[in-house]
């Protein structure tokens, strides 16, 4: 029976033990420390609060920050410890509420630390109510399953929480000791703009701080404080800041053709020179071509074809798709994939592929859309190589096969993809000098049906899209020819 009990007390004190080579002293901070624990992956912090009179004999304070990445637990901590030795400092330890504590009265800092732990605990609610659903629908689904889709949640629904985290960390070294109801719109919109003039960041992350600014009042304006009085009783109106920076260029005809072009180079295995040589006998291109996929269907081609020519499909479907880079097109899986062979386009039966991703970025454009119809030849492709197993993602399963692992996907093609704008000497837009990433293929293939299409159909356009037609008018203004644009609007004939 001591055994037994040794056993136990023994298997406690292991899942509790400090993971030695995670341990690390903030030396900036006292005696602050971070570590992880066997029992979960997440970074916890330590420090000592010295004798006060809350705490007459002191008290060791050991915490989780909920937090995998470092750098954000980091930030966690340290404003943690700050806090309570700002409190402590004021005899007001208290006042400390359990998320951390508050150093003055209705500060920027404290308010914004209750916003971010309704944050977290919203999250955690989520987290539990989806799992809960994935139980109930699968009752024999596997403990690591259910584990491998609490990692994934955790991640997708606590991103935007640590932006809004890393916001507020910043923007509390300027307001935090500020009472947030003293904090007016000029004075947020003057700071804004003077760190955008000194170029600390982009115009797009400006946008986000404004934004962290803006939920953390609302919050204020609808939550009361110790006195039951609400925190704040008006919502400064900040000024809109352009966001330049957010615009990523699409390629044109040529540049796209050149991208395409050199896939199916690196498909068949052939030198730039050889290729070209081939491109000039159409009738040979085609029969190499149908020589390659014969190859291809019968398992015959080599590792590093096979890797070029996979990237070539995923490249072109996500072309053809019209679905955003992130989960949307990383995530997709067979399931969320069909074949609609009695879709008509032009008057003719044209099979086309319907698709509704299970991962969804934008969340009212939660409906499926229609791919252009050259993605059923792919869609079949990726049939041949996982064998049409609906939860396998389409692309890259074998290497990525873990909703964890899509991330590194979504890195492995954007990294690829620029190196082949870097090769080909197309990664900077000529017009505004900004860079290209694999996101711009989407705007590409916006842009071209935009260009081709009446204005009576933008609305449709955007909707199969998914996005906007605000959005969708945004990226075609920037894109088109206005030289063009004027000769047509100029050369109408006037009734007069």
């Amino acid at each position: 029976m001591n055994d037994k009990i040794d056993a136990k007390k023994m298997k406690k004190t292991t899942r509790y033990n400090i993971k030695k080579d995670t341990l690390t002293y903030l030396n900036n901070y006292g005696k602050l420390k971070m570590y992880k624990l066997p029992i979960n992956d997440y970074w916890h912090y330590e420090f000592w609060i010295a004798k006060c009179s809350t705490f007459p004999n002191g008290k060791r304070e050991r915490k989780s920050t909920f937090e995998s990445k470092f750098l954000v637990a980091k930030e966690i901590a340290i404003e943690n410890y700050i806090a309570y030795q700002t409190a402590k400092k004021n005899n007001k330890v208290n006042q400390i509420a359990k998320i951390t504590n508050k150093n003055i009265k209705n500060s920027f800092a404290y308010v914004g630390q209750l916003f971010l732990h309704s944050k977290d605990k919203d999250v955690e609610t989520r987290i539990k109510n989806e799992l809960q659903k994935v139980v109930k629908r699968n009752p024999q689904i596997k403990p690591n399953d259910i584990e491998d889709r609490r990692k994934e949640l955790t991640k997708r629904l606590s991103s935007t929480n640590n932006t809004y985290r890393l916001c507020y960390n910043l923007i509390s070294k300027d307001f935090g000791s500020k009472d947030i109801n003293e904090i007016e719109a000029n004075d947020i919109d003057n700071w804004l703009q003077e760190q955008k003039e000194n170029k600390v960041w982009s115009s797009s992350y400006t946008e986000k701080y404004k934004l962290t600014f803006n939920v953390i009042l609302k919050f204020a304006l609808n939550n009361k404080d110790d006195t039951d009085n609400y925190f704040i009783k008006r919502l400064p109106k900040l000024k809109s800041i352009p966001c330049d920076n957010s615009y990523l260029p699409g390629f044109n005809d040529k540049e796209k053709d050149m991208i395409f072009a050199y896939l199916k180079q690196k498909s068949l295995g052939l030198t730039q020179f050889e290729y070209e040589k081939l491109s000039k006998d159409k009738k040979l291109k085609k029969q190499v071509w149908q020589k390659h996929q014969n190859d291809f269907e019968h398992f015959a081609l080599n590792k590093d074809r096979s890797l070029w020519y996979e990237l070539h499909d995923s490249t072109i479907f996500y072309y053809g798709s019209f679905l955003r880079a992130g989960t949307e097109f990383g995530q997709l899986r067979f399931k969320d994939v069909e074949i609609d062979p009695n879709f008509i386009l032009n008057g003719r039966r044209n099979p086309t592929l319907r698709v509704k991703p299970e991962y969804v970025k934008v969340a009212i454009h939660d409906h499926p859309n229609y791919t252009s119809n050259f993605c059923v030849g792919i869609f079949k492709n990726c049939l041949i190589r996982y064998e049409g197993v609906a939860d396998k993602f389409l692309f890259f399963n074998d290497e990525y096969p873990t909703l964890v692992r899509r991330n590194q996907f979504g890195k492995f093609i954007s990294s690829r993809f620029k190196n082949i704008l870097l090769d080909l000497k197309i990664r900077k837009d000529k017009k505004t000098g900004i860079n290209r990433s694999f996101r711009c293929l989407r705007n590409t293939a916006l842009t071209v049906r935009r260009e081709n299409s009446p204005s009576s159909a933008v609305s449709d356009i955007a909707s199969n899209a998914r996005t906007s037609t605000a959005m969708l008018e945004r990226f075609y203004n920037r894109e088109i020819n206005r030289k063009e644009i004027a000769q047509r609007a100029l050369s109408i004939k006037s009734n007069n």
